[in-house]
């Protein structure tokens, strides 16, 4: 092949070995399961709103031509939560591979530790042994795309098992992620619907792990529990005071709103930058913050000191 770039369509048109080996080539290729993903994100929120709109037919809210009707308004914001979630996650491998071999031991220690549990066979997703990895950092490779998407799929799959299986669901302040799933006008017009959603606990793992994983790397929740010898679930808690009580958001949106109008790679040292204050303030948070207070509360109290130390820079 001596196209630069391959965009996959459906079906495993290409072997997984197959684009590995074309990245290290020189290609640039991802794998059909991110280039087709939208499909199947479209499918799940799908699936999820009707859930919660059916409580609106249960109860007399809607009749069934008022159902489909206020079913169809949603398609424009359901595309744009899709096209979204496909944004971030494309930027989440791409921000992995800038990181080059300064990632290597970390993205290793996750393949180590999914491994371990018995979640991931490197034979069968054709991921490198310990002697190729080796290999891979004397000549200074680090993983291709293809592999980081292997391994990014993979790290959110676990996360969102470790976080249903334990508490986060059920922070109260962590609960209000379900609201950033579901399409704003659904969310505006019948919160109740949202908030008794029958899968809550699941749509808000799936949230969390998603927002970790795209915004703190593939290792970064494995690095960070190493580093803290804290769990998934305080992870999740820590990254969302980071990430609040920085505004960490609007500088996001701040950065993706310069698409097209600066060179690609500064735009991405620049979501580099954020990437590495979140990983720091999350690190420092989870040693120091008090966490015997309700989340609500931490993210007040530390984003009026974020407040005030920039109106000191300001001044």
């Amino acid at each position: 092949i001596r196209a630069k770039v391959v965009g996959e369509g459906a079906n495993l048109a290409v072997t997984q070995k197959g684009r590995i080996d074309y990245a290290l080539h020189g290609g640039h290729i991802d794998t059909d399961a991110i280039d087709n993903s939208a499909g199947v994100n479209a499918s799940d929120i799908e699936v999820n709103v009707k859930i919660a709109v059916s409580t609106l037919v249960r109860n007399g809210t809607f009749d069934q031509a008022a159902r489909n009707a206020f079913l169809a308004e949603l398609t424009t914001e359901v595309a744009a939560l899709c096209l979204r979630n496909n944004y971030l996650q494309s930027l989440a491998l791409s921000l992995a591979e800038r990181a080059g071999t300064a990632a290597l031991p970390d993205h290793r220690a996750l393949i180590e530790s999914l491994e371990a549990r018995g979640q991931l066979s490197r034979a069968v997703e054709a991921l490198p042994d310990d002697a190729s990895l080796n290999a891979r950092a004397q000549t200074g490779k680090a993983l291709t795309r293809p592999e980081l998407a292997t391994v990014l799929a993979y790290a959110k799959n676990s996360l969102y098992a470790d976080l249903l299986a334990g508490k986060a669901p059920d922070d109260v302040y962590l609960s209000h992620e379900l609201f950033r799933y579901f399409p704003p006008t659904l969310n505006e017009r019948y919160p109740d619907a949202v908030v008794g959603h029958r899968l809550r606990r699941e749509v808000i793992a799936t949230v969390l792990a998603n927002a970790m994983i795209n915004r703190g790397g593939p290792a970064f929740v494995v690095k960070l529990m190493a580093a803290t010898s804290t769990d998934p679930g305080q992870v999740a808690a820590a990254f969302c005071l980071a990430r609040d009580a920085y505004g960490l958001e609007r500088l996001y949106g701040e950065v993706d709103a310069l698409d097209g109008q600066i060179p690609g790679v500064t735009q991405l040292a620049l979501y580099a930058e954020l990437q590495a204050l979140l990983e720091r303030a999350t690190l420092w948070l989870l040693r120091n913050a008090d966490w015997t207070q309700p989340l609500g509360d931490l993210v007040l109290t530390y984003a009026q000191g974020v407040t005030d130390v920039q109106g000191l820079i300001g001044s």
